[in-house]
């Protein structure tokens, strides 16, 4: 019997290429609601 969970498929993560003190930033999009939120508190400002 095969284990699949044995199998360790590991990604890169996708990033921004700024990396400070080892740490790195990862190119991820804001969700849809903070954008939402942003533009509504944008719009009563």
């Amino acid at each position: 019997m095969i284990n699949y969970m044995s199998k360790e498929v590991k990604k890169k993560a996708v990033t921004t290429g700024h990396s400070w003190d080892g740490i790195e930033e990862y190119n991820n999009p804001d969700s849809f609601w903070l954008r939402l939120f942003f533009y509504v508190a944008l719009f009563f400002t």
